[in-house]
């Protein structure tokens, strides 16, 4: 009998999990998903298909963990929130929407990557297979961090008298575009792409490596707590240990704002108000240790 009930634990246990519907604050983006033939499966690139494939209305994670390749360029999109749930995307392209942030850091097998046309003011690649990248006509783009120990080539085996030559990295027309954090062994990608332009700080030193985005060193006993997430003004930070202080950073690595708070409070308000919209990283010192954490600011 015991083991009756186990079992039935476990069936419902998994039953909530593959039945569990993902919430999209942008309505725009569920539509894309559960209305156009954005998708492919996993293995193979397979039918164009939607991602709602029990025509409920809603996308669950299991159907969102079956989706190989996803296309939602051209939807008007501004945000992308539940796009984690895509465990398995191998190919993702959303461009020419209006989004100003996008985290691909939870989809690690992730390998094409294009989001030409937004809004946005940072990018990174940091814990994803990406090798082939396009985010060419962002007008606001300030820094990229390529940098996630996948080497991308030059021209992506096309013919090397192509014009423009698009390749595995592509760059094109970032007015704004100041910082390129990239991998060892990507040099000549990452300038050629750039058509060798002499005004943007190419780097492979970035302050923060890509571990620091999600996971927390083995020797840290420090943590914290960042509310609200996403931010409009007021950051707070709680730790569970007095703070001693942070220094604030780009995605890349770039070092904003150094913080020192003297009293070791456990808890600290910090205005942000001022900082552009985009991925921020926040790291902490405190008297038992240190740890890094992402913030959104909106």
């Amino acid at each position: 009998m015991k083991s009756f009930y186990f079992s039935l634990l476990l069936f419902l246990i998994s039953f909530t999990f593959y039945g569990q519907v993902i919430t999209f604050p942008d309505a725009a983006f569920k539509n894309a998903l559960v209305t156009t033939l954005c998708a492919t499966p996993a293995i193979g690139s397979g039918p164009l298909m939607d991602v709602d494939s029990n025509n409920d209305g809603e996308i669950d994670v299991s159907e969102a963990e079956t989706i190989g390749s996803l296309n939602i360029s051209n939807q008007s999109i501004s945000n992308v929130e539940g796009l984690a749930y895509f465990r398995n995307l191998y190919g993702l392209y959303c461009d020419n929407n209006q989004l100003t942030t996008i985290d691909v850091s939870p989809l690690t097998s992730l390998y094409y990557f294009t989001c030409t046309g937004n809004l946005f003011t940072t990018l990174s690649l940091c814990g994803t297979a990406v090798a082939w990248f396009d985010c060419g006509g962002n007008p606001n783009l300030n820094s990229i961090s390529v940098k996630n120990n996948v080497i991308s080539g030059v021209l992506g085996g096309r013919n090397t008298s192509a014009e423009p030559p698009i390749g595995m990295l592509n760059f094109y027309n970032c007015p704004q575009l100041a910082t390129v954090c990239y991998d060892e062994g990507e040099y000549n990608a990452v300038h050629y792409t750039l058509g060798f332009a002499p005004n943007i700080a190419l780097i492979t030193d970035c302050v923060l490596d890509c571990t620091s985005l999600s996971v927390l060193d083995q020797k840290e006993v420090a943590r914290f707590v960042l509310a609200p997430n996403p931010v409009v003004d007021f950051l707070t930070v709680a730790s569970n240990v007095g703070i001693q202080s942070f220094l604030l950073y780009t995605v890349v690595g770039q070092p904003l704002q150094t913080i020192v708070t003297h009293t070791s409070k456990k808890e600290v308000t910090i205005d942000v108000s001022t900082l552009p919209s985009g991925t921020y990283l926040l790291a902490l010192e405190t008297t038992q240790g240190k740890s890094t954490q992402k913030f959104i600011k909106l």
